[in-house]
């Protein structure tokens, strides 16, 4: 049976460029541009989410059950990576 996932939903407090930051995120893991544009990001750390970089600026975190309790360390991660601080929608 698959595990369901959830999509948590981050907005920037700055801009960044996905070909700006493209070296430091393929430092840490696989990034793949999608023909929709967007963006699929996914971390060699295991215990780390899928993430989805949308064209509309919000960036999708994808976490299975169980796996809440590192989010906030990859988030954290990933603002710095991406040289911006995350903040959660209330989507």
């Amino acid at each position: 049976m698959a595990q369901r996932t959830k999509a948590i939903r981050y907005v920037t407090d700055g801009t960044f460029s996905i070909d700006d930051v493209r070296r430091t995120l393929a430092g840490a893991g696989e990034l793949v541009q999608q023909p929709s544009g967007e963006a699929r990001f996914v971390p060699d750390d295991l215990s780390f989410p899928t993430t989805i970089f949308r064209c509309d600026g919000l960036i999708e975190v994808h976490v299975g059950p169980g796996a809440e309790d590192r989010l906030e360390t990859y988030v954290a991660k990933l603002g710095s990576w991406l040289g911006v601080s995350l903040q959660r929608t209330g989507e």
